[in-house]
């Protein structure tokens, strides 16, 4: 095996595989990348853990002599080669070493030791769908902010089930899909995919994409093509392919938080004071656990404590409707999660909707089809 390829172009394609390989696998090879050379100029650079995996095409920049494959240590590799700017990478094949490649760059030269290609664990491809899976198209923009905007639900600790640090994939039966988060006490998210011309299947398919798959993906601006199919999911975009094992676990029932939706008391405040007031609670009261939301004609007061005589409050410009006359309510939630909320979303407005169970949240980042959901620690009226 021979090659060369561009410096700049195999940087890009590495830094989207990088990810993946893992020094910590019981399977050696799982810590390298597959490159995979053709005669027609390409080169696919393959990664796999057996949880997650993926593979890149590279087209530009990329002259083969002779075609062949070899399994890298990723780490090594992926290091060396981005110590370069420009120039291009010569590979080639040691004929008097056993599995190891020479490697240089301009004078640069240097030499590894490599996997057994027969130890590398395929990676899987999914090309056929049957009835039990799901399969439809979305823009990457889309995807990825409605993955963000759901996020601040997931539970980030390590000692939490992994479905509460997961999220989860709705794929409806009228075709459509929703990506959803919930942290098992309370705090629950959910916006819905634009898709591209979505089919009707015969019955809803409710999965979980484990918080490692979403840690590791690096997705392009290509559309992407989501495939479903038993434990497993699939992203295709135009030279990638990304790919994981999916968990099971059922979803909780969240239709009838919607019955009152749009008929509540409701308050709408700018984000970028009301980010700016929670950030500087979260300064002066630090690992303060709640923050209590007081409600007036005027603004939104903000107080915090985190016990004995450490306390904080702030206030900001509001638009309040629908509460009683002379009427003052009091909500207080977890500081943390709300910390969290403000912190992936990017829209200008928020509005809350206050029930007598929970808080629920709007905004205009996501064309009004995303609403969270907040169950409140403690919630008062005052009569003035």
């Amino acid at each position: 095996m021979k090659a060369r390829v561009s410096v700049s172009k195999l940087v890009e394609v590495l830094e989207l595989v990088r990810r993946v390989p893992s020094d910590k696998t019981t399977i050696p090879s799982c810590a390298g990348v597959k490159l995979e050379f053709f005669e027609d100029n390409t080169l696919k650079v393959h990664a796999n853990n057996t949880r997650e995996w993926v593979t890149a095409t590279l087209k530009e920049g990329v002259e083969v002599d002779s075609a062949g494959v070899m399994v890298v240590p990723a780490k090594r590799f992926v290091g060396w080669v981005k110590t370069f700017s420009v120039g291009k990478v010569l590979l080639s094949e040691s004929e008097k070493l056993a599995l190891t490649l020479n490697l240089s760059v301009g004078k640069a030269r240097t030499r590894v030791k490599c996997y057994a290609e027969s130890d590398f664990p395929p990676v899987p491809v999914i090309d056929e769908v049957g009835k039990d899976g799901a399969i439809f198209h979305v823009k990457s923009d889309d995807f990825q902010g409605k993955l963000r905007s759901v996020s601040w639900a997931r539970k980030q600790e390590r000692d939490f089930l992994l479905q509460q640090r997961a999220i989860n994939l709705l794929c409806r039966a009228d075709g459509t899909a929703q990506v959803r988060t919930f942290n098992g006490i309370g705090a629950l998210s959910m916006a819905n995919l634009e898709l591209e011309n979505p089919k009707p299947r015969e019955n809803e398919l409710n999965v979980y994409i484990p918080d490692e798959f979403l840690k590791v993906a690096i997705f392009t601006d290509d559309d992407i093509e989501v495939v479903v199919v038993g434990k497993r999911v699939q992203f295709s975009q135009d030279n990638l392919l990304w790919g994981g094992l999916l968990l099971v676990g059922m979803f909780p029932d969240a239709s009838s938080l919607f019955k009152d939706k749009g008929n509540l008391p409701k308050v709408s405040l700018p984000v970028e004071a009301f980010q700016m007031a929670v950030n500087r609670l979260g300064v002066m009261l630090e690992n303060a656990a709640f923050c209590t939301f007081d409600m007036t004609e005027a603004s939104f007061t903000i107080k915090s404590n985190r016990g004995g005589q450490d306390s904080a409050s702030e206030q900001v410009p509001v638009s309040i409707e629908g509460f009683e006359k002379g009427v003052t309510k009091s909500v207080s939630l977890s500081l943390p999660d709300v910390a969290r909320l403000l912190s992936t979303y990017t829209g200008s407005q928020f509005v809350f909707e206050f029930s007598d169970r929970l808080v629920i949240f709007s905004g205009d980042e996501v064309g009004g089809d995303w609403v969270g959901f907040m169950a409140p620690i403690v919630t008062r009226k005052e009569t003035n």
